[in-house]
């Protein structure tokens, strides 16, 4: 009896320690498969951010940069009746903000007639009325807003206007008051334009603008912030009592540091408080973060360029 039984005992504690191992071994080959998946998720959520980070720098850079080879674009070098002269084109310039004068939007038409030619209050620009009235929501013939104008002579006389509608059979913007020197511009010499001041900024979380260009908020970071308005008045130059109903818009967020520099068309460094109409070249450095400032971490993305102003001097 006992003989017979012992095979069976011996045979059932085998089967303990193979199924122990068994356990064992399913156990570390789970923790294995778990470890390599967590390390491929935390590697494909950091290459995620660092991608977003990088995209959300190219964005904010690439739109600086479209602007910034458009400064002075289109931009009288004469003076108006008052005395009033444009220059320079980049009026408020530091390390962490700028402001400058352009035509952004390609806003500049031949007339097609005479001023004076039906009254000084008539600003002929045939088939370009198209562009002012897309400006239009209500696609009528009074702009929702009276449009700021100015009138160019051969690229220097000029006069600041309002537009406050549209002549549709006359093809012609009404102002608001006449035109001081008619005579003056003659169409095959002559354009009307739209211009437009440019911001640029870094802020806070609370909107507040920063003002040594390196954020020491705590997440999510600063903000870059733009602003774009029409005018006509070579005297604005603060965004803030200046800019009446025009808004901040924010194209780009997880700044963490933001400067400026100014150089001649030499490459020579420039003073832009003593001599900002010398300014030629921009360089932008841009840094962004989302989750660390340390260098060589994966969601951090530092871009540099240096723009070259394009435009011919008027």
């Amino acid at each position: 009896m006992n003989i017979t039984r012992k095979p069976e005992k011996l045979s059932a504690g085998f089967t303990l320690v193979e199924l122990l191992v068994s356990v064992l071994l399913f156990s570390l080959v789970v923790l294995a498969i778990y470890y390599f998946f967590d390390k491929g998720s935390w590697l494909y959520l950091h290459s995620e951010k660092r991608s977003n980070i990088q995209q959300n720098a190219r964005v904010i850079m690439e739109q600086m940069e479209r602007d910034f080879r458009m400064i002075g674009a289109g931009v009288p070098k004469g003076t108006n009746p008052a005395g009033l002269s444009w220059t320079p084109d980049v009026f408020l310039a530091s390390s962490y903000h700028i402001g400058f004068t352009s035509d952004i939007d390609n806003g500049t038409h031949g007339l097609t007639e005479d001023v004076g030619e039906m009254d000084n209050a008539h600003i002929f620009v045939g088939n370009d009325s198209d562009y002012f009235m897309d400006l239009d929501a209500n696609n009528d013939d009074t702009l929702d807003t009276q449009l700021a104008i100015v009138v160019v002579n051969n690229r220097r006389s000029w006069e600041d206007l309002i537009a406050q509608g549209l002549d549709s059979n006359d093809q012609a913007l009404v102002t608001t008051a006449d035109v001081q020197n008619p005579s003056n511009f003659p169409a095959d010499r002559s354009t009307v334009q739209t211009l437009e001041r440019i911001f640029y900024r870094m802020v806070t979380q609370a909107g507040v603008e920063d003002n040594d260009g390196v954020c020491t908020e705590p997440y999510p970071f600063c903000s870059i912030q733009r602003q774009e308005y029409h005018t006509n008045d070579p005297t604005e130059t603060d965004p803030e009592t200046e800019s009446e109903g025009a808004d901040w818009i924010t194209i780009g967020t997880n700044a963490t540091f933001l400067k400026f520099e100014y150089y001649h068309a030499d490459g020579i460094l420039v003073d832009e408080l003593v001599n900002p109409g010398g300014i030629d070249q921009i360089r932008i450095t841009l840094k962004c973060s989302d989750r660390t400032r340390t260098v060589g971490q994966y969601q951090y993305a530092i871009l540099e360029s240096r723009v070259l102003i394009r435009n011919n001097r008027l």
